[in-house]
Formats: C-alpha cells, sequence, structure tokens
C-alpha cells in the first residue's frame, strides 16, 4: 500500500519508483544472462544501468558502473565519440550499428556495437539501449572466406554464427551446422533450396530485386535486420551481414547471420517496462497535484491513457458500498461504440457477482482467464458489455480494499504478464489513495455544511422562543405597569399580576439557559440527568419512556458526559419527530473501559442503506461528537421493526 507523507499530504514517489525498479529483475535476469555486453544510458552518456560482462571489462561492478561517465570509462577521443553517437540516437529516434576496433584495450579485436533508443508514451527519448559483442571471430572468418574455400568450411562449420551461401539462382549452396540449428533444418532440408522458402511471401519481391542487384555488383547495406521463417514455418528475428562473393568461380552472396529473437524481445520489454513507467510517474504527478474540482477530470484522463497505451477497450473503476454489499462503476473511459458500464452495473448485491468481487474483497486480482464456467452472472454482464478479456486489481487504502481498477477489451486472449500487473497494481493503490483523499474532503466539507445548518436551526429555535415567550411575557408585564401606573387606587392587583409574568419570564430563560448548557449534569451525574431528560420527553412527546442503569454511575470527563447527553438529546427528538413510536427503551451500560448507550423504539424504522447514501444533519452531528471523544456509533433497522442506535465512549475520568 503507498504511504502518504504526513507533512505535504502527499504520496512519495521514491517509494514507488523502487517498486518500479523491483519490477525489472526479470530483466536483470535476462540481461545477465547474455553474452553481450549491455548497458543503459541517459542522454548525457551517463550509465544508468550495465550488466556484469560489460562490467567486468572495465575492472568494475555492475553496481560501481552506475553514474560513471564516458570520460570516466574511455579516453577523451573515443568519450566524445561515443557521446555524439548516444546524441544522434536520442536527436533522430533511430537506432545506430557500428563496428570498430576495441580502441579500450589496444588490441587487434573488434568490437559490434548496438545503440537503440528508448522513447516515452510521448516518443521522447529518454535513454539508449547499448549491446556490445566480440565480432573478432567473424571478422577473422570473412577475411578468411577470401582467402580459401577450404579454410572457410572449416572456420564456419565451427562459427558461432550462421552461415550460408546462395548461389546466382538464390539457392542454397552452402550451410553451416549452426545455419541450420538456427532454422531447425537438417541438411538435406536447405541443400538446393530456394531462399524465398525462408521469406514470408510479402517480402519475396523485394528481397529478390535486392539479391538480383548485390549480385550484379550494386551496393546495399551490408548489415540490416530482416525476419526469417524456421522449417516450422515461425519467424526469427536475424541479424545479417550479407556480401557478394565468389564461390566455386561464381558470383554468390555470402549471409552471415544470427537469431536475434530473444533479444530483440527483450529489448522491446524494457522499453515497454521504461514507458509504462513514465506513464505511471506522470499520473502520480498529476493525481498529486489535481484539486478537488479538478479530480473527476484528471482521474478520467489517467484511465484513458491507461487504456491507450495498454490497447484495451475500456478501463473502469468499481466502488463498493460502506458495507461492502454492492458495488458499483464510477469513472470511466470507453472507446466509442460501448455500452457505458455504469449503465449495468450500478449497485449490484457483491453476492450476484461473487467470482470477482470475493478475490478481489481478500486482496487478490482476477483475470477473465481464470474465471470458471460456473460464474454465469458475470459471463452474462460481460457479454451484454461486449468484453471477452479483462484484468481487475484491487484498490486498496489503510489495509481495507474500497474498489477495484479493471481493464476491459472486446479482443479474446489478453494475457498480462506479472511485470505489468504490479504496475497496474501501483496504480490502483495510486487511485485509491487520491479517492480516499476525496472522500475525505467531501466528508469534511458536508461535516461544515452540517454544522452550519445546526447553528441556524439553533439561532432560530433560540430566536422564537425569545420572540414567541419571553416577548410575549414581557410585553404583559409591561402592560400590566402602564395599568398601575394609571390607576390611582387598586395597584397591588396589576403588581402581583406583573410579578406573576416576571416569573415566567424567569422560568423560560431558565429553561432556554438549561437546553443550552444542561446543569444537571454537573448537580446530579450522568446517569441521572439521563433518567431525567427521558421523562421530560416521555411528558413533552406523550411517550412511554424506560431507563435502565446498568453497573455504577460512573464519573466521567465533562467533554464524555456532555457528549453522551447531547447524544440522548438528538435521539429522542429523532424519535419523537420520525419514528412515530409509543414506548422507547434507553440502557446505559458502565464497564472498567467504556460507557455505552442504547436507544431502542418500536417505530416505523427507515431504509438504513438510503439513510448511508445521504446523511441527516442528526447523524453527522452524533458522529462528530463521539469522533472527538473516541467513541463510535452503531444503528440498526428496518421498514416497521423499529431503530436501535447504540453508542459507546471511553471511559474517561479527566
Amino acid at each position: 500500500m503507498v504511504r502518504r507523507n504526513k507533512k505535504a499530504g502527499r504520496f512519495p514517489r521514491a517509494p514507488a519508483r523502487d517498486r518500479i525498479w523491483t519490477s525489472g529483475d526479470k530483466y536483470k535476469i535476462l540481461a545477465e544472462a547474455l553474452p553481450d555486453m549491455i548497458f543503459v544510458c541517459d542522454p548525457n552518456g551517463d550509465v544508468i544501468y550495465s550488466n556484469s560482462i560489460a562490467a567486468s571489462r572495465f575492472g568494475l561492478t555492475a553496481e560501481q558502473m552506475v553514474g560513471k561517465r564516458q570520460k570516466d570509462l574511455f579516453p577523451a577521443p573515443v568519450a566524445r565519440h561515443h557521446v555524439q553517437a548516444i546524441q544522434q540516437v536520442c536527436r533522430t529516434g533511430l537506432p545506430m550499428v557500428t563496428e570498430v576496433p576495441d580502441l579500450l584495450f589496444k588490441t587487434r579485436a573488434w568490437v559490434d556495437t548496438r545503440v537503440i533508443p528508448i522513447q516515452d508514451v510521448s516518443d521522447r527519448v529518454t535513454a539508449v539501449v547499448g549491446i556490445s559483442r566480440d565480432v573478432t571471430a567473424r571478422r577473422a572468418m570473412e577475411e578468411a572466406l577470401r582467402e580459401s574455400e577450404q579454410n572457410f568450411r572449416a572456420l564456419a562449420e565451427n562459427a558461432q554464427s550462421g552461415i550460408a551461401i546462395f548461389n546466382r539462382d538464390g539457392r542454397v549452396a552452402f550451410a553451416n551446422r549452426h545455419a541450420l540449428r538456427i532454422t531447425g533444418c537438417r541438411r538435406e532440408d536447405v541443400d538446393g533450396v530456394q531462399f524465398r522458402r525462408f521469406l514470408k511471401p510479402a517480402e519475396w519481391k523485394r528481397y529478390a530485386d535486392r539479391y538480383k542487384k548485390r549480385i550484379a555488383g550494386y551496393k546495399f547495406p551490408a548489415r540490416y535486420e530482416a525476419t526469417i521463417l524456421d522449417k516450422k514455418g515461425l519467424p526469427l528475428i536475424v541479424d545479417i551481414t550479407a556480401a557478394r562473393t565468389l564461390w566455386q568461380g561464381q558470383p554468390a552472396i555470402i549471409v552471415i547471420f544470427d537469431d536475434i529473437t530473444r533479444r530483440k524481445k527483450i529489448e522491446e520489454q524494457l522499453k515497454f517496462r521504461l514507458r509504462f513507467e513514465n506513464l505511471i510517474m506522470q499520473i502520480s504527478q498529476k493525481l498529486l497535484g489535481a484539486g478537488p474540482g479538478d479530480l473527476d477530470r484528471v482521474i478520467l484522463a489517467a484511465l484513458r491513457d491507461m487504456a491507450k497505451f495498454t490497447g484495451v477497450d475500456r478501463s473502469t473503476i468499481f466502488m463498493f458500498s460502506d458495507d461492502l454489499k454492492t458495488v458499483s462503476a464510477t469513472l470511466e473511459w470507453s472507446a466509442r461504440g460501448l455500452t457505458p458500464t455504469r449503465k449495468t452495473i450500478r449497485n449490484v448485491p457483491v453476492s450476484a457477482v461473487s467470482f470477482i468481487a470475493d478475490p478481489l474483497l481478500r486482496g487478490n486480482i482476477v483475470q477473465s482467464g481464470g474465471m470458471p464456467a460456473a460464474a454465469k452472472n458475470e459471463w452474462q454482464i460481460c457479454e451484454r458489455l461486449h468484453v471477452r478479456s479483462f484484468l481487475q486489481v484491487p484498490m486498496i487504502c489503510r489495509k481495507r480494499v474500497i474498489g477495484s481498477l479493471s481493464f476491459a477489451s472486446r479482443k479474446k486472449g489478453i494475457k498480462w504478464d506479472d511485470d505489468s500487473i504490479k504496475l497496474v497494481k501501483l496504480v490502483g493503490q495510486m487511485m485509491a489513495g487520491t479517492l480516499y483523499r476525496r472522500y475525505l474532503e467531501e466528508g469534511h466539507r458536508r461535516l461544515a455544511d452540517a454544522l452550519l445548518e445546526l447553528q441556524e436551526v439553533e439561532r432560530k429555535r433560540i430566536s422564537a422562543m425569545l420572540h414567541d415567550h419571553l416577548g410575549q411575557i414581557l410585553t404583559v408585564a409591561k402592560i400590566h405597569l402602564a395599568n398601575a401606573a394609571a390607576r390611582k387606587g387598586g395597584v397591588e392587583a396589576s403588581f402581583r399580576q406583573c410579578a406573576e409574568k416576571l416569573d415566567d419570564a424567569l422560568a423560560v430563560v431558565r429553561n432556554l439557559a438549561s437546553k443550552l448548557r444542561p446543569p444537571i449534569l454537573q448537580g446530579m451525574g450522568i446517569g441521572m440527568a439521563l433518567k431525567c431528560l427521558c421523562d421530560e420527553f416521555g411528558v413533552e412527546g406523550g411517550l412511554k419512556t424506560y431507563f435502565v442503569r446498568s453497573g455504577p454511575d460512573p464519573v466521567l470527563a465533562e467533554t464524555i458526559s456532555t457528549c453522551l447527553y447531547r447524544i440522548l438529546q438528538e435521539a429522542l427528538t429523532n424519535v419523537v419527530k420520525h419514528a412515530r413510536a409509543d414506548a422507547i427503551h434507553v440502557v446505559m451500560r458502565t464497564t472498567p473501559q467504556s460507557v455505552s448507550l442504547e436507544v431502542k423504539d418500536n417505530g416505523r424504522g427507515f431504509d438504513i442503506h438510503a439513510l448511508r447514501r445521504g446523511k441527516g444533519i442528526g447523524l453527522i452531528g452524533m458522529e462528530e461528537r463521539l469522533l472527538r471523544c473516541g467513541g463510535e456509533l452503531k444503528f440498526t433497522s428496518a421498514k416497521g421493526r423499529g431503530t436501535c442506535l447504540l453508542a459507546r465512549v471511553p471511559r474517561v475520568v479527566k
């Protein structure tokens, strides 16, 4: 799970970068297994990665090579040449292949170096991969071919590269053992065979024209890459060096080739992973910098970029309800012409899609290839949405699954490798943290709005009480005083009536003050205060109230006592206003660790799921009070079965 930076409120980039590079261990193992010298450099020529073979040529370890500049490894002229070559590849975006003497070690060896650009999602070259191989033996072999066919055959049969000679008609005149091993053929399978047998039909004409011109003496690039077919018709990517020569006194073409299929696959995987990492870093930066109003737009843009990069038709965020009973599609990007997932998957019971939901809730990924045929509901939903393959990863925040990130396609059989799944899970964790941050911000805004509304309601109530009750009483008292002043006799009766009205005014003021700050909490203790509150509501609301105290009357901190008093006050008010109940049972339980308050009524009840979707002001106020005191609030209800509310707070004395 991605951890937040407590000071800045952001996700740290370093752990995310570490996770990404950890996912590349497989490529490092493959690079170490190859006999070539492999290195990765940035556009300035500084080494980012080196395998052990390349490092050993400099007497260093692979870790010591990281950060080395070209001038730290080579003489100044060679270093400048290398930097210029790297910058040219970065500028043009085209690979470069060179065969030069081994100037570093001042030997007669030759080194074949390939410099390949690595591009990000915007086709900007961010690094280069260099692959070097000692080709001294091949160079010597090419020279030997010109001297003697006999020596050539002896060398060719023991060469580590495939060698084939084609006569004027394009038929195989010679093939060494390694050429047969690469293509999977026997010698009788290739002798006298036209070279078109090893090419795709669409490429035959192009290579045939080039072959005729090369035989005729026209110059063509001697070094290039091509795709040939093996004995089974499967494609092989080969690195070819072709030249015109004489074979048995006749013009011929000699071809020296190496199977680089595995190496090209590793290169493509490395380029894909680096571009994927770059995309994830961009998404992370945009999510961290997005404001509350831009968050949905940024998430939708991230879903679109991820879907287009991975080649799927739709990417969707599914969210579970608070009680993990239902699931809904909330945000989605989909290709044109597809039915939106939000219209099909909205408040769907988790039990109806258990083959997908249950593994997700356990923190596991779900792929279409692993879903059994018994998942009929799931397959029906996929059919309605034209989905034939999908991947869903859980979105986890604070050790709790809050939803899932889904990628789906109309194509069948799309497979995701382990590294891609790890990167997608990392995106899911970033999305989960971002959505949780928005949830907290929206909760704070709702709470602030509710508190302001509560203040306004309380002010109106106080204003109405002062105007309707106290104002009328004082007005009547004023009239009695005016009558007394106008009379010459019978003043005592007017003063007596005035005194009675002033007593009524004093009672109203005391009642108002008691509701604003109950003095009974200080004088009688929490148990007696709650009982008196129940009795008062019973009289005013015409209800039967039953108060039971389990355990001794606790001595609590003032904030805890006030919290329990206000919780019961709000609960009784809701019963009187909405429940249509005729009886209320209140139980206060005291333990050494906590004090709980249970309020039950026999009213009409309500839909608890509807309440969770739109919490009322009273419920928000109760939750906020308990949250400040370190307590918790639980409630159960059903239509026609009444409501039960349970509030629990820690037993704090001070």
